[in-house]
């Protein structure tokens, strides 16, 4: 094995290290956004004590909101579930090229 082939390894194995590093950093991100989303408070209750309309305009806001809330969820344990397969599988991959180049190293050492 020539030295630019264990440069090259080298390289791949920096490059999945900063991948790595950056679903880590976009996981952390989703994650503390979910609980964000899920620590929305729910509606107070309006003193309005004689007009039937405007409770039931506000029932349907809140019913809105609320979907749009659990919308967001959805989406967001999506991104967070969708992050960590990808790290876990760049984790995978680093581990790989590591043990390629170390591999190569010893035989490139050996020769």
């Amino acid at each position: 094995m020539c030295c630019l082939q264990v440069c090259n390894h080298c390289v791949c194995a920096v490059q999945m290290m900063e991948y790595k590093a950056k679903w880590s950093e976009s996981q952390t991100e989703l994650q503390q956004q979910l609980k964000a989303a899920r620590k929305v408070p729910p509606p107070t209750p309006h003193t309005h004590t004689h007009n039937t309309d405007v409770y039931m305009q506000e029932a349907r806001e809140s019913q809105l909101a609320k979907e749009k809330a659990e919308e967001e969820l959805g989406e967001l344990s999506d991104a967070v579930e969708m992050a960590t397969l990808d790290k876990e599988m760049a984790e995978e991959r680093v581990s790989v090229y590591q043990l390629v180049f170390t591999v190569r190293s010893i035989h490139y050492c050996t020769d």
